[in-house]
């Protein structure tokens, strides 16, 4: 049985959510779900599904164009985290769901992402793609999340700069106002992504959230007023958790 969770948690990772890369999505499933099930591959046979000829040049270069972001290449995936290998054997081209690739590109975003708050945690935070990137772990790009992405990033740098912030704080460093029960929904609304604080995995809007484990957000009640900071454990934990999905849906 193909594990959609994983094929979701790749799609998030490598298109995002936005309405425009909906036939891409499609597209990739196709292809995970051809390799989950047929394994190492000819690359005719796999183009095959899309409806492309391998006889025809222009036909080559659209598939190679379509699964450059599943590769994790620079130019295709804003994560660049890849999840195929392409060989070539006795002039026969193959294409292959990929372990080593995963494990390589997800190490480095995972790295990359610890390094960042490490370096920058109590110090004033730059605009990065670093940033953009934890950003789209949380949200991805669709639409409808534009002004939560961008609360976000604010949140996050504040967040890094002075440590633990109470709600009513966070909440004025991003125009809202504490007590007012619309923007109270939005700030509650905008957290559960960096949080990852649903009420269950199968109801939350990211497929990267998991249910035993946070995001990388912690909250803590203290009486009743909240208190947020940025928890590089619970990122750990979850990024384990979604890793070793992914894994044994590649192997």
């Amino acid at each position: 049985m193909i594990d959609l969770k994983a094929i979701d948690r790749i799609l998030w990772l490598t298109y995002g959510n936005h309405a425009s890369s909906s036939k891409s999505r499609e597209e990739a499933e196709l292809i995970l779900d051809t390799l989950s099930r047929s394994g190492k591959s000819r690359r005719g046979e796999v183009m095959s599904q899309l409806g492309l000829d391998e006889s025809s040049d222009e036909d080559v270069d659209l598939f190679n164009k379509r699964i450059r972001p599943l590769k994790g290449t620079r130019s295709g995936s804003p994560m660049q985290v890849g999840f195929l290998h392409s060989s070539i054997e006795a002039n026969e081209h193959y294409v292959s769901l990929s372990v080593p690739v995963f494990d390589a590109t997800w190490r480095g975003l995972r790295n990359e992402v610890l390094e960042f708050v490490d370096r920058f945690y109590g110090l004033e935070v730059p605009n990065t793609r670093t940033l953009d990137k934890i950003v789209w772990l949380a949200y991805a790009n669709h639409s409808n999340t534009y002004e939560h992405r961008q609360n976000a990033r604010t949140v996050l740098k504040y967040l890094l700069e002075n440590g633990e912030t109470g709600k009513q704080e966070l909440m004025s460093e991003i125009g809202l106002e504490y007590g007012d029960e619309n923007d109270d929904q939005r700030f509650r609304g905008m957290m559960k992504y960096l949080r990852g604080s649903w009420k269950d995995e199968e109801d939350a809007l990211n497929p990267l959230h998991t249910s035993n484990h946070g995001f990388l957000v912690s909250q803590e009640m203290r009486g009743q007023r909240a208190y947020y900071q940025i928890d590089v454990r619970e990122f750990k934990s979850s990024m384990n958790v979604v890793a070793g999905n992914i894994r044994s849906f590649l192997g």
